[in-house]
């Protein structure tokens, strides 16, 4: 922040550093996935393809048993098409201890689609910020999967994961895709984030509702900016969520579930979002994050310099990219009149991290720039920013449960249950649980098999649910399996 500061030193410690701490949150979470296995709906939706491979319909009997599920769940459950065929696919089709691959690559996928998605933001045109941009991205996805708050659906259950996680991370990648196609203009681009606003919008709509907001927002001041060759594909993009949309939201299985269901006002529900994400702000920015953003102050102040970017408004800005993050939640309040099930909270969790460091980005760069107008030096902006952050991390640790600012790392209770053989004992009781189930098969047809005892240090972190006492509930596990019945002692 003064002479004596090297910032190209710092940046190149802080990105060793951060790639080291990407390691070591990523090896643990992805190993302890090998050790995760199918759950509820992961058989449910997969009964279809399973029946259609088992009968020797070949890869185009799966792909049309799949898309002819997705059908019957959009007259009778929910409209959102793309994600229903991703469910009617689950990996352990083939075998099921192939399902241990799936949280490697959710995993991948996340991290990969934030690295992505923020290259352009900090790589563009001469400028070779290529180390700032991989610090930033590595600590931001060590930040998200180090304290994502419920693993087990997040990660290492395909259903809920692929249509939570799945489709953010998909969104991402459109993201990263969409500005460099602002960058390039190149028209191949422009036809897959097409393509991809078409499959996005048949996903979950906590994430789809804030991802059209920011394409509004943006061809809006495409407009004020008078950018005309961006205005008709940011029209034709939109064009595309729009109409992915309105086929998912007019299913006549959204009718059907809805009226099971009661849900809030619009503007009640806007409330309560608003309300909800104000919360998730106080209790998810751990001290962790904290220390993320203030580390990454010097190289965000760099950045800045050599943009050329003016950061106007940031008083207007910042609430209104608040509120777009909080509309993440709006559409669950207003169907659901609640804020959504577990693997809804993960993804508002990793959209209020990103939404957090832009918002603090670009006020950085509101005071860089009045800092520039009175000549003065980066300790002017360095000192009193990170003296701010420190004050409100002390506050927030005060006023919100211990147990949110106290949490263990996702990485640290991966490791702790892959050491102390948790995770092989829970593995082991699957394994058995398999060849009763073989056995079953060549005898009378019906299966009784232990419930599966989860270690304490795995309880809602790899484990989200059992097959039940009562055999008639399992009708969908047994038909999977090609069983008369399955029942859990």
């Amino acid at each position: 922040m003064n002479k004596a500061f090297n910032i190209k030193k710092y940046t190149d410690i802080l990105l060793i550093i951060s790639i080291v701490i990407l390691a070591l949150t990523l090896i643990p979470m992805i190993v302890l996935g090998f050790f995760a296995h199918p759950l509820g709906d992961d058989f449910y939706y997969g009964v279809p393809a399973k029946e259609a491979l088992e009968s020797g319909k070949g890869i185009i009997g799966i792909l049309t048993a799949a898309f002819n599920g997705t059908i019957e769940q959009y007259k009778i459950w929910q409209g959102t098409y793309s994600a229903m065929f991703l469910m009617h696919l689950p990996p352990q089709l083939l075998n099921t201890r192939l399902y241990g691959l799936y949280p490697a690559f959710i995993i991948l996928f996340l991290t990969g689609s934030i690295f992505y998605a923020t290259k352009p933001l900090f790589v563009t045109g001469s400028d070779n910020n290529s180390k700032p941009w991989l610090t930033t991205a590595a600590l931001l996805a060590a930040t998200c999967i180090l304290f994502v708050p419920v693993c087990a659906e997040t990660f290492y259950w395909y259903n809920g994961s692929v249509y939570y996680t799945g489709f953010l991370s998909l969104t991402l990648f459109f993201f990263g895709l969409f500005f460099r196609y602002r960058s390039d203009k190149k028209k191949y681009k422009l036809v897959i984030c097409i393509l991809l606003a078409l499959f996005i919008a048949g996903g979950n709509y906590a994430s789809l509702l804030p991802t059209v907001l920011i394409l509004i927002l943006l061809t809006f001041n495409d407009i004020i900016s008078k950018k005309k060759k961006l205005i008709i594909p940011d029209a034709l993009i939109i064009a595309s969520f729009l109409f992915g949309f309105a086929v998912s939201v007019l299913a006549p299985g959204n009718a059907l579930r809805q009226s099971t269901s009661y849900g809030l006002p619009a503007i009640k529900a806007i409330a309560k979002s608003i309300l909800q994400c104000l919360g998730y702000l106080l209790n998810w920015t751990t001290p962790f994050y904290f220390l993320v953003l203030i580390a990454l102050t010097p190289i965000f102040i760099g950045v800045i310099k050599k943009s050329s970017f003016t950061f106007k408004c940031p008083y207007l800005v910042c609430p209104v990219v608040f509120g777009v993050f909080c509309s993440s939640e709006t559409p669950t309040f207003y169907a659901q009149s609640n804020g959504g099930a577990a693997r809804v909270f993960d993804i508002c969790f990793y959209m209020l991290i990103l939404t957090i460091t832009f918002i603090y980005y670009y006020i950085l760069g509101a005071i860089v720039r009045l800092n520039e107008k009175k000549k003065a030096g980066d300790a002017r902006v360095f000192i009193p920013c990170t003296a701010v952050l420190l004050v409100i991390c002390i506050i927030f640790s005060i006023i919100r449960p211990a147990l949110y600012t106290f949490m263990k790392p996702n990485s640290v209770t991966a490791a702790t249950a892959l050491i102390s053989g948790d995770a092989a004992y829970y593995n082991s009781q699957y394994i058995e649980r398999y060849k009763l189930i073989e056995s079953a098969k060549k005898d009378n047809g019906d299966a009784l098999v232990p419930a599966i005892d989860v270690p304490e240090s795995l309880k809602g972190f790899i484990n989200c649910g059992d097959i039940s006492v009562d055999a008639s509930a399992n009708d969908f596990v047994a038909r999977y399996f090609g069983l008369n019945s399955i029942t859990a002692r």
